[in-house]
């Protein structure tokens, strides 16, 4: 007999399932009894609950079989017995109580425990897949999500797996780099310090990213300098030395007599070195060494305060340090300094000739003054004075007049008001002169 009531006939929902109906639950077909549906209480799950597929016999014995071995491993199995034997053999013969297939031995009675093992949940085995697409593949739960009272103090958040950490935090990284692309992305979150923002970069300074970001720019700048002293030592250690033999070193010695000291009898000194004729070190004194060396000091102290501040922050390896003999500790590298150097070449030896280097020219006090006088020299030339733009106008209009007058010779003279045109080409001469005596005096206050 067809039923017409609101409510479907069938299981009933449980906490982990939806109801479960069909043709087979419905007890107007006398298919399962009442005592029948309360067997299979339990019964729905995603096998029969999916509308684009049917289940067949093989799929829900794979599934069955897939339960059985998942209860096997999570439980204790340590005996043998038959199935849905209960009451008609021997007890020895049956799964003792707890066993992880106790639930085989009665299939007629719904299977119930009291053991509390049985009833604490078992949130390793809660699917961490929310949904899945074709096109977008499987979509996790959101890891901080959780399933019971914010308050119950439990680890309550079963999706937050190592896995599902990973890739939630991996996408929060992505949206903050594409939301600052146009500043930099990721690493332009971090706040400047030269911008007032001091206390929002230690409260930076207190966070996993922040330490994180900070780290890597830290690395970042470690590496310039890195890779600033490994440029400088590969450009000092290029090509060949080239040795001043041709000038005096500074106690006053030849070169050549030090090297040829250095190479004669004893256990000191090498061979003495092949002369070099293309560069030769001239000009230099001990006093501009010791400047050199003083500004060189003063860049070695800029270095020490970064090389220092490395270490702090963890990004300075400990083979780079070395100890003086004063106990101080200090950073191996490279100082570099750039000075002013001048060449010399002899006038007619062309590319052929040696070539004379003064270094440090500026910080020799012995060419302090040449190079003072080569800054400003001692003979000022005044620039040739150049017509105005309206001096020139007026001269080319009294010029013409002029020409005009010569050609006429004498008979412009017996026109009548031959004077007075004469006088005005005075006048007109003499106001030219005055413009350029003012354009001249001009010039000189400006020279002066």
């Amino acid at each position: 007999m067809l039923t017409f009531n609101a409510s479907s006939p069938g299981v009933a929902a449980t906490a982990y399932a939806t109801a479960y109906a069909n043709s087979w639950t419905d007890p107007a077909n006398d298919f399962l009894s009442e005592s029948d549906l309360a067997l299979l209480a339990h019964v729905n799950c995603a096998y029969l609950s999916t509308p684009q597929r049917p289940p067949t016999l093989l799929a829900l014995k794979q599934h069955a079989q897939s339960l059985a071995i998942l209860i096997q491993r999570i439980s204790v199995s340590h005996t043998r017995a038959l199935v849905n034997e209960h009451g008609v053999r021997d007890p020895d013969e049956h799964f003792a109580a707890d066993d992880a297939f106790d639930w085989l031995n009665d299939l007629r009675t719904p299977y119930t425990n009291d053991d509390e093992s049985h009833h604490l949940p078992i949130k390793g085995l809660m699917n961490t897949i929310a949904q899945e697409s074709e096109r977008e593949g499987p979509r996790t739960h959101c890891p901080l999500q959780r399933i019971g009272a914010q308050n119950s103090g439990d680890d309550d958040r079963p999706f937050a797996t190592h896995q599902n950490l990973v890739l939630h935090a991996n996408a929060c990284l992505e949206i903050l780099d594409h939301e600052y692309s146009a500043t930099g992305g990721l690493m332009s979150i971090l706040p400047s310090a030269y911008d007032g923002d001091a206390a929002q970069l230690d409260a930076a300074r207190n966070t996993l990213l922040g330490q994180w970001l900070l780290h890597h720019q830290d690395l970042i700048a470690r590496l310039h300098e890195l890779e600033i002293n490994y440029t400088n030592a590969l450009a000092a250690v290029e090509g060949r030395a080239v040795a001043p033999l041709h000038s005096d070193t500074a106690d006053g010695s030849s070169s050549n007599e030090a090297a040829a000291a250095g190479s004669g009898g004893g256990s000191g000194g090498g061979s003495a070195p092949a002369p070099q004729n293309e560069l030769v070190i001239v000009g230099h004194r001990t006093h501009a060494y010791e400047r050199i060396h003083s500004l060189l000091d003063r860049a070695e102290a800029h270095v020490e305060s970064k090389q220092k501040l490395w270490w702090e922050r963890g990004v300075s390896g400990e083979r780079t340090w070395m100890q003086s003999r004063g106990g101080d500790w200090y950073a191996r590298g490279l100082i570099p300094l750039d000075l002013e150097t001048r060449f010399f070449r002899i006038k007619g030896q062309g590319r052929a000739g040696t070539l004379f280097m003064m270094p440090a020219v500026k910080q020799n006090a012995a060419l302090e003054h040449l190079v003072e006088m080569e800054a400003r020299p001692t003979v000022v030339s005044v620039v040739t004075p150049k017509w105005a733009e309206r001096a020139t106008a007026l001269e080319s209009k009294i010029r013409a007049r002029k020409v005009r007058m010569d050609e006429d010779g004498e008979e412009e003279e017996e026109e009548e008001g031959g004077d007075a045109a004469r006088v005005q080409l005075l006048e007109d001469m003499l106001a030219v002169r005055d413009a350029d005596l003012k354009q001249a005096n001009t010039a000189v206050m400006f020279y002066e």
